[in-house]
């Protein structure tokens, strides 16, 4: 993403591209404080390319398959990730979806995996989700959200 500077006046303040204008209002009129203090904000997609996303659930199932072959190697890894799953599940973050059931719209499969740290001494398993991973059609989901600009 090319970045513009303003060189009208001598400040080094920067001017932003269309695309981190508007993902910077996005955030500005979608920000808000839930209940418990947490942030929330809608994510800032490029409908353009969100639109195009093509199903990519052979692609997660196969990976998804490769996962479970690896925890079915290791009782105490594939207990930690279901702990990790299950907790997830009961903040709200994920619903299960079963195979009989029809998505209303579109949908996209994130796929996931493990990610061991064996010098970290409380989490030493961490879920990875891969929004990068890209669909038949090309574009993977996080090619779909728009960049914000740098504000350091």
């Amino acid at each position: 993403m090319e970045r513009f500077w303003s060189i009208e006046d001598d400040s080094s303040s920067p001017s932003y591209s269309v695309e981190e204008a508007a993902c910077e209002t996005h955030f500005q009129q979608n920000v808000r404080r839930t209940p418990e203090g947490r942030y929330c904000v809608r994510l800032p997609v490029k409908n353009n390319v969100l639109d195009n996303l093509s199903d990519n659930r052979r692609t997660a199932l196969r990976r998804f398959h490769m996962l479970e072959n690896k925890l079915n190697r290791d009782e105490g890894l594939k207990q930690q990730y279901n702990n990790f799953l299950e907790e997830y599940e009961s903040l709200g973050h994920m619903q299960k979806v079963f195979d009989y059931e029809q998505p209303l719209t579109p949908c996209y499969h994130l796929p996931h995996h493990a990610v061991i740290r064996e010098d970290n001494t409380t989490t030493k398993v961490r879920v990875v989700f891969d929004a990068s991973c890209k669909t038949p059609s090309g574009p993977s989901l996080n090619n779909a959200l728009m960049v914000r600009p740098i504000v350091q």
